[in-house]
């Protein structure tokens, strides 16, 4: 994905559309699904610049995808496709020239990747003279990352040697293999970008450079080994060098920092008794001296490295990993996207707007836009109902975060469907430890239409509420083995609000409980469980 503000306006780019936000009200592009399966996710964004300083042009580039060029409007606007000829990928700092990443056959060699200056004229992306690396001088320092092999292909024996592979040159961004299936690049090459320049790498030569945001000419140019498994390489420009990530098998992650003159500074490997783990991404440049980068080991969260020396601390309390982050030109407002790892299509992404005030970042959540296909599914098939003892099931939304100030009251949502047979009327008991130990109070339980509201009461060890006026229908009696490709109905459900209070500062378990009136004991209901945090203010 791709984020882009100016401080007021936002644009949020995916596979799935683009979404231009102002004051609370999105305009939505979104791209046709069209050849897709239900269950199927259109291919990923990889490339996007904005075009104007607006944010009402974009040139964008979905997986292997036809270029195109986005333009706002009415009903969410339109694309057009972009003539590109030979291009594989794009960037631009904001405001800045075009660099192209183009595959380029030269008289009696095979294909090579170069970088070309280029220009958006029309509907066409016409190349300019190549960037050239004239220099990359290897980069040492003692690494604690699981590796296999020497790291510089050059040094390779002539077992070790692919035979099928051209003559190795350091300096080239990737080369072309022909083998039994055809001709395939033997590494992939990355393009970022941010405020502070264009970030460039390989993973066949190992090359990390990052490219001067005005006139595209090298600013840093170095080599990483590079080992024969599944390696990520990442490189976030910052004023003063590169963070650069190393991610081997989509897990061990190691960053280092190199300053202009090539010189190694700092590396982590480790966040306290953790190993740094699948950051999947280049970060994002907080400001001259920070980066923000995602650490998944036993939790998703992010961390703050500082630049040169990488010292490490937990960004916020929020749970989930950085997916994208967009700056303003000075860097006084930024928009990050975050979400769980197991969570990662977009309407599960949660947006934060932080603006620098009074010499600190306050942070406040803005509504992430609605990609999801607007048109009516089809008609499920007919299904009869369930008959007997209702079944009650609940999740908690992911939107919804367990967590509130000291003193403030927070509103909870749940979803709740039913399974079996009809439910007239409800039951809500809340309890654990953040009741029994009053470290919360739950002061209603309420439908999110507005039309039912009932105060919680506290007996014994748990809140209970009823609801003897909510009705949930009978489930479908959906069969063991579905006909494949023909979709099954939804499931009777509705969304419940609680609205509950913080009281004491600390972490503890609350659980919701949720069953049909007239049962016998818990016989029919759904329970959800979390840990609520309280803390004492919001995080910088």
């Amino acid at each position: 994905m791709a984020l882009w503000t100016d401080g007021n306006v936002f644009v949020v780019a995916t596979g799935w559309g683009v979404a231009r936000c102002i004051d609370g009200e999105a305009s939505v592009y979104r791209f046709s699904l069209s050849g897709l399966r239900r269950d199927q996710d259109p291919p990923f964004l990889s490339s996007f610049v904005m075009l104007d300083a607006q944010g009402q042009r974009a040139l964008l580039r979905r997986n292997r995808d036809t270029p195109l060029i986005w333009t706002d409007g009415e009903g969410g606007g339109a694309v057009a496709p972009c003539e590109a000829k030979g291009v594989v990928d794009f960037a631009a700092a904001p405001g800045g020239p075009l660099v192209a990443l183009t595959a380029e056959e030269a008289p009696g060699k095979r294909s090579r990747m170069l970088l070309r200056a280029a220009q958006l004229e029309g509907d066409r992306l016409v190349l300019g003279e190549e960037v050239r690396i004239t220099e990359a001088p290897r980069l040492e320092w003692t690494s604690a990352a699981p590796r296999q092999g020497g790291g510089w292909p050059e040094d390779w024996s002539e077992d070790e040697q692919e035979t099928d592979m051209p003559p190795f040159d350091p300096l080239a961004l990737n080369a072309q293999s022909i083998g039994e299936w055809g001709p395939w690049w033997r590494g992939g090459v990355r393009l970022s970008a941010n405020r502070f320049g264009i970030g460039v790498s390989t993973t066949y030569s190992g090359i990390v450079a990052v490219l001067d945001p005005k006139t595209l000419q090298p600013r840093l140019t170095a080599r990483v080994p590079i080992d024969r498994e599944h390696l990520e390489v990442f490189v976030l420009p910052v004023p003063s060098g590169a963070l650069i990530t190393l991610v081997a098998n989509l897990r061990h992650t190691e960053f280092i920092f190199v300053d202009e003159a090539g010189t190694v500074r700092a590396i982590r490997h480790q966040f306290g008794e953790e190993l740094a783990w699948g950051s999947e991404s280049p970060g994002f440049a907080w400001d001259e001296e920070t980066a923000l980068v995602s650490q998944t080991h036993s939790d998703d969260h992010i961390q703050a490295l500082t630049l040169p020396a990488l010292s490490a601390r937990r960004f916020s309390r929020e749970p989930g990993f950085l997916i994208d982050g967009g700056s303003t030109p000075d860097g006084s407002v930024h928009l990050l996207a975050r979400t769980d790892r197991h969570y990662r299509r977009p309407h599960n992404w949660r947006l934060e707007r932080w603006e620098r005030k009074d010499g600190r970042f306050v942070a406040s959540e803005v509504e992430m836009p609605d990609f999801r296909r607007s048109s009516a599914p089809p008609t499920p098939p007919a299904l009869p109902r369930v008959d007997g003892t209702p079944a009650i099931g609940v999740a908690g939304d992911h939107s919804t975060r367990w967590c509130a100030r000291i003193g403030a009251t927070t509103t909870l949502r749940l979803q709740v469907n039913n399974h079996g047979g009809v439910a007239n009327g409800l039951w809500v008991e809340l309890g654990g430890a953040a009741i029994v130990e009053r470290y919360v109070t739950v002061e209603a339980v309420a439908l999110e239409d507005g039309t039912t509201s009932t105060p919680c009461v506290l007996r014994g060890s748990v809140a209970r509420a009823e609801l003897p006026e909510v009705t949930l229908e009978a489930g479908f009696a959906v069969p063991a083995r579905a006909p494949y490709g023909e979709p099954m109905p939804l499931q009777p459900s509705l969304t419940l609000l609680l609205r509950v209070r913080a009281e004491r500062l600390g972490q503890a378990l609350m659980t919701v409980r949720i069953g049909p009136r007239g049962g016998v004991s818990t016989t029919g209901s759904g329970m959800v469980g979390r840990s609520f945090m309280i803390v004492e203010q919001e995080d910088e």
